[in-house]
């Protein structure tokens, strides 16, 4: 809970008039403007605040959270966007110019943390164990006790 600022309440309390700060879910307010799309005014209403007072409690993470439309696009794409900026890093790699401003271990470090982005988007494992390989591997042998077990009974 936020406390938002100068504006309160007046409450009575045994025939005295205290002010208590309105408080707010700021995550709760976030998830009103990026999931539902609201807009100060709106959430304001949802807390019995300003719109001031949301828009201040909300100001630093406008600064790192993209509207929802746009966060929408990018998760939708996520896989080929990562994958544009792996190849640019490759390409970085190969690029001596480039490599005068950032050493080669920089890039090499962000081309795996990206590669390993991509991989786990794709759902695909980022270590070395083939998982896929021993899946089929382990169909194969299911494949192979039940045909044994068909030609048994046929006997």
């Amino acid at each position: 809970m936020v406390d938002v600022g100068p504006l309160s309440r007046y409450l009575v309390d045994m025939g005295n008039i205290t002010k208590a700060p309105i408080k707010f879910d700021v995550a709760k307010a976030l998830q009103l403007r990026h999931s539902n799309g609201l807009t100060d005014s709106q959430i304001a209403r949802q807390f019995g605040c300003t719109r001031q007072s949301v828009h201040r409690a909300l100001k630093r993470f406008n600064k790192i959270l993209l509207p929802a439309s746009e966060l929408q696009a990018y998760q939708e794409k996520k896989a080929g966007i990562l994958e544009s900026v792996e190849a640019t890093l490759v390409c970085d790699l190969a690029d001596s110019e480039k490599r005068k401003k950032a050493s080669l271990n920089n890039t090499a470090y962000a081309l795996s943390q990206v590669a390993n982005m991509t991989r786990l988007e794709k759902g695909l494992s980022t270590s070395n164990v083939a998982y896929v390989d021993m899946a089929s591997s382990l169909e194969e042998i299911q494949q192979q006790r039940r045909q044994l077990e068909e030609a048994l009974k046929d006997l």
